[in-house]
């Protein structure tokens, strides 16, 4: 799931996700190539679920 799709998925921003990978309360990224991350689709149903979960 690329940076846009995932925006649009948990409808927060860039700087948020970012800021929540920094604190480790968000899935990091997976570096595919110079300037392209992507997440796991499975970790982010995952990360979802454990916050219904809280």
């Amino acid at each position: 799931m690329h940076l846009d799709e995932l925006k649009e998925t948990i409808g927060v921003s860039r700087s948020t996700i970012y800021r929540w990978i920094k604190n480790g309360s968000f899935p990091a990224p997976y570096h595919l190539s110079t300037g392209t991350v992507a997440w796991k689709h499975c970790e982010i149903i995952d990360w979802q679920n454990d916050l219904k979960k809280n």
